[in-house]
């Protein structure tokens, strides 16, 4: 993330023909912070800013044969392990509630793991990269936000502890993209308040 966000060396890396099979979960940035990446069992969700005279929006879109991510994180998951979630307020209290649900199942949680969510939210934030990270280029494109209010949402995610710059952000313990279905809205999870009815998935035996 360093390399790419910072750095800016944001060339395309992988072929999602390549990386992407059925049962691949992945979080990631398209060749160019063109798009953000979002897989959720094998099908490919590229979330893309659309600048016209109104302003800028955002669609998402199946790939094109030969597209790259420049950052791409996956896991090939067959089969998962289902856990009702606590209510969590904000992403810092889901990444304690995945870590601890992992722990008591065994899971090694100093190596990074996907999970995935399902439930309603009361509030999801979300944004999509606009070929630029406002971080390192704050004079560049703005991203396209999302806020949604009482939205079911699906949520990819890989937690990783100590891999700020690498993995995560720097300050957070997880890498979290959102679909939202009902709004056709996908892209980076900024914030979530989860009801107490959402389902946390971790990988199966």
């Amino acid at each position: 993330m360093k390399a790419v966000l910072r750095d800016g060396l944001t060339q395309g890396r992988v072929s999602l023909d390549e990386a992407v099979g059925p049962n691949t979960f992945a979080v990631g940035a398209l060749e160019g912070l063109a798009a953000e990446i979002t897989v959720v069992d094998g099908v490919i969700h590229l979330a893309e800013v659309i600048e016209s005279g109104a302003g800028i929006s955002m669609r998402v879109r199946a790939p094109v044969e030969g597209e790259q991510a420049t950052l791409l994180v996956t896991a090939q998951v067959d089969s998962w392990a289902e856990h009702l979630l606590p209510r969590v307020a904000n992403l810092e209290e889901l990444e304690t509630a995945v870590r601890d649900i992992a722990l008591a199942e065994g899971i090694d949680v100093t190596l990074p793991f996907p999970f995935k969510v399902e439930g309603d939210s009361s509030q999801v934030h979300l944004h999509v990269l606009n070929h630029s990270c406002p971080i390192a280029n704050p004079d560049g494109p703005s991203p396209w936000t999302f806020e949604g209010v009482n939205e079911p949402v699906v949520l990819v995610g890989f937690y990783a502890s100590d891999a700020g710059g690498v993995l995560t952000h720097h300050g957070q313990s997880s890498h979290v993209h959102a679909v939202v279905a009902t709004q056709n809205v996908s892209g980076h999870l900024d914030s979530i308040s989860l009801t107490g009815n959402a389902r946390l998935f971790l990988p199966g035996s």
